[in-house]
């Protein structure tokens, strides 16, 4: 990971405010173990994004055996609530994206019918690809 970037994780994470954090039941903040530990990987990991798998061994030796309970055992109403700015954001994003997400299979095959560059495009995987994505939006 270059300089560069480690100086932007050290930014982004001093500017996190601890009300918007994910305080533990111990008083730990998660999202300050995890900061601990990607300011000593010299390599990208998803945890500069804040980005935790429990599932990742790593974890066993960063938070204890209670607050990995506390994690894996959270329900999504632990995490903080979106604010206005942001699912408006989402929205604005979303309303300018559908007109564009082909909404059956057949329209998925017609575009691809009329833009085809390979002969080994299947156009029900591409119909499924787009809409695994749409949920986003």
């Amino acid at each position: 990971m270059s300089a560069i970037m480690m100086d932007e994780y050290h930014a982004a994470h001093a500017h996190l405010q601890d009300s918007k954090k994910w305080k533990l039941k111990n008083g730990d903040y998660a999202e300050d173990i995890i900061y601990k530990y990607g300011s000593g990987c010299d390599h990208q990991h998803p945890v500069h994004s804040y980005i935790l798998d429990i599932d990742d061994p790593i974890w066993a030796r960063e938070f204890s055996e209670e607050q990995l309970e506390e994690i894996s055992s959270a329900e999504r109403s632990a995490l903080p609530e979106l604010s206005d700015g942001v699912k408006n954001i989402f929205k604005v994003c979303s309303d300018m994206v559908k007109p564009f997400i082909p909404t059956s299979a057949s329209a998925v095959t017609s575009a691809i019918d009329e833009t085809t560059l390979c002969d080994n495009v299947n156009p029900m995987s591409t119909y499924i690809h787009c809409n695994s994505w749409s949920w986003f939006f």
